[in-house]
């Protein structure tokens, strides 16, 4: 039975879960779990959920020992492992991330922790292992294809048919980079149609991948019989370090464009620095916090610099 101090702190701890958003947040919310911890010292959850909070607040090191605390009490609790996994991916610990969400599957094959092991897999260059894992993503219930994978959805380079429709379900980095793909699919002469988001319509259409690509919130007007996912085409295309499949470059900026830019830089006698300060905020309300940061920050650094940002 809770103790009525424990039982106060837990309702206290739900309304700020339910409201968290910033860093400051989610360390309130691990203030939180770490005395509800004095309370109760024995039920791994508390310390599991602190380090998760610390993990959201972006201070990796933190949580890394909340997390350890519930290994101690749990050593064979699977979601554990995978919070495990997760601090020490961030702390560029690949190998021992690697080994934490294998340990976890071992116990549980949950399509999160799949999806977040084939993210280490990659970069470890275990692309075989990652891209198979990655395929996993479309059991995690809030990750799902624009339609059932049953129904057209593509597996193998012999269930591909004319036309194809290459869709792109992540962000816009991952796009940038599945492009490459895209494009060995239209040099093998497949007749596809891409859908992409908008903003990526001009490269594409200039680099002769798709002239005229769509946005995949229109895909419900399309019904095309055979289509596939961009992030599926490294495993279907079987891409590894020794056959990277694609390493000609495939992006290319209109001609105007590079006219035009070219003008203005060229005009510019001051060094020019290009800031990426800014990632994608919606996703950085889940598990990819930490991806942006207040710009007033850089202040002191430019201070009084002479240049062109």
């Amino acid at each position: 039975m809770r103790s009525p101090g424990l039982s106060s702190l837990l309702e206290r701890v739900a309304a700020l879960e339910a409201e968290a958003r910033r860093p400051s947040d989610w360390l309130a919310l691990a203030d939180l779990y770490s005395q509800t911890e004095t309370c109760d010292p024995l039920d791994h959850r508390l310390p599991a959920n602190r380090g998760n909070a610390l993990w959201l607040a972006d201070c990796p090191q933190e949580a890394l020992h909340a997390y350890w605390r519930a290994a101690q009490l749990a050593p064979s609790d699977p979601v554990v492992l995978r919070g495990l996994g997760n601090v020490q991916l961030d702390l560029n610990a690949f190998e021992l991330a690697e080994q934490a969400y294998a340990r976890s599957m071992q116990l549980d094959p949950a399509a999160l922790t799949a999806w977040n092991r084939s993210q280490v897999l990659i970069g470890l260059e275990r692309y075989p292992e990652g891209y198979a894992q990655a395929e996993e993503r479309w059991r995690i219930p809030s990750h799902r294809p624009w339609r059932e994978l049953a129904a057209g959805g593509v597996t193998t380079l012999d269930q591909l048919q004319e036309p194809l429709l290459v869709w792109s379900e992540q962000g816009l980095g991952d796009s940038i980079q599945m492009l490459r793909y895209v494009d060995i699919l239209r040099q093998q002469g497949h007749q596809l149609q891409l859908a992409v988001q908008e903003s990526l319509h001009t490269i594409v259409s200039s680099s002769g991948i798709d002239a005229a690509p769509i946005s995949p919130e229109g895909l419900g007007h399309h019904h095309e019989d055979s289509w596939l996912p961009m992030f599926s085409l490294p495993d279907l295309l079987g891409v590894t370090p020794e056959n990277p499949v694609a390493s000609a470059p495939y992006l290319h900026c209109p001609d105007e464009l590079v006219e035009e830019w070219g003008a203005i830089l060229h005009a510019e006698r001051r060094p020019i620095i290009a800031i990426n300060w800014q990632g994608n905020p919606v996703a950085e309300q889940t598990g990819q916090v930490g991806r942006s940061f207040e710009l007033q920050l850089l202040a002191p650094l430019v201070s009084g610099f002479e240049g062109s940002f």
